[in-house]
């Protein structure tokens, strides 16, 4: 069993993504083994209205004779929106999880907006993902470089609301170890792969030893990476198989209240 916690679909509007529509996406998990996936739209982190682009991925999962059996919906919410409460409720019922993207959206983790979207979240018992960054910093276009979260940020908003579980997504493997002993205490926190895992051959390991596998999540970030790398560097990590299942599944299954 595999489950990715970190996949879109749609179109990112500064380059071409092979495999960015939903067949495209059941072809790269086929092709690596990946059983699920938590997918979200590219779109609702440019539009200027965010709820359109959840729709349309609501729409097109409805539309897919897989998606109950292979995709779970994770909207992205922008909580400095104009009437953006409304339009989350519209969301949640079918909704796994919360993706944010802050730093696109114009706000920060401790703007009275991002608290009342927190507890949104607490009342519908499902995870927020915070997202650092996009694309790697050098490749932004000129007129348009935005740059990462800091992640000492997710760490604060974690400790203040401990009933609410958060996610780092695409994180470098520093930004992680750099405050790794803060993170492992921190019950309600974890750390996906993606970015993580692709600085050093050791990636996968180096986090176990910090913050330990149960706070480890599989993410690809297909389409915009391919997925074999990540997945065959946890398949080949130097940890035990138990630690493995954890990364690979049993912490998604936990962390999205899934039955498997």
């Amino acid at each position: 069993m595999i489950i990715d916690l970190n996949v879109y679909v749609g179109n990112y509007p500064f380059r071409r993504l092979k495999y960015n529509t939903l067949d495209g996406i059941l072809k790269l998990m086929d092709r690596v083994g990946v059983d699920k996936a938590l997918i979200s739209r590219f779109e609702a982190v440019f539009y200027k209205d965010w709820f359109e682009a959840n729709m349309m991925l609501f729409e097109e999962l409805a539309g897919s004779e897989v998606s109950t059996e292979r995709f779970m919906p994770c909207v992205i919410v922008n909580p400095s929106f104009p009437d953006w409460i409304r339009d989350l409720e519209n969301c949640l019922d079918d909704a796994y999880a919360i993706r944010v993207h802050p730093n696109y959206h114009g706000y920060n983790l401790q703007d009275e907006c991002f608290k009342r979207l927190v507890g949104a979240a607490s009342s519908r018992g499902i995870p927020i993902i915070v997202t650092v960054r996009v694309q790697d910093e050098r490749s932004h276009p000129w007129l348009m470089r935005v740059p990462p979260l800091d992640v000492s940020a997710v760490l604060k908003v974690a400790r203040e609301n401990p009933e609410v579980k958060f996610v780092v997504s695409n994180a470098y493997l520093g930004e992680v170890l750099g405050m790794g002993r803060r993170i492992r205490e921190c019950d309600n926190l974890y750390v996906e792969l993606s970015f993580a895992s692709t600085v050093t051959l050791n990636s996968v390991e180096r986090l176990c030893a910090e913050i330990g596998s149960g706070r480890v999540l599989l993410g690809t970030y297909m389409p915009f990476f391919y997925p074999d790398c990540i997945v065959n560097r946890v398949r080949k990590a130097e940890i035990s198989e138990e630690d493995k299942e954890r990364i690979l599944w049993r912490n998604a299954t936990e962390l999205l209240k899934l039955s498997v």
